[in-house]
């Protein structure tokens, strides 16, 4: 489903609206991976409403927060800069600024989705 949806964004084939319907009933909607991708297909797909961009968005960055390392046994959470500085979360920011600049450098979404997944 990812490549289908990757298709339909860059301008290929592909029917973003049939991928979201499949997506829709997945028990996985509800975790940060699956929701995110949900919610950038929903946002390609309607071209307007900004609201399913932003949830994309927060989903990527709450999964990386979710795959930062924990100790055994912690009793307690780590202070916040100290999980944003973690790598993955790092990489998150860095990969979502890329994207952010591709899509405000270029007006054709198609482009700009082949050079998101280049």
């Amino acid at each position: 489903m990812l490549s289908e949806g990757w298709a339909a964004w860059s301008g290929q084939t592909g029917d973003l609206a049939a991928v979201l319907r499949a997506l829709e009933p997945r028990e996985g909607l509800d975790e940060d991976e699956v929701a995110c991708v949900y919610y950038a297909l929903d946002g390609v797909a309607r071209a307007g409403p900004r609201d399913a961009t932003i949830w994309a968005s927060q989903r990527a960055i709450d999964a990386a927060y979710a795959r930062v390392p924990r100790s055994e046994g912690a009793a307690t959470f780590r202070p916040l800069d100290e999980d944003t500085a973690m790598p993955v979360v790092q990489s998150e920011f860095r990969w979502q600024d890329r994207v952010l600049q591709i899509l405000e450098t270029n007006a054709d979404l198609a482009e700009a989705g082949q050079q998101v997944r280049s």
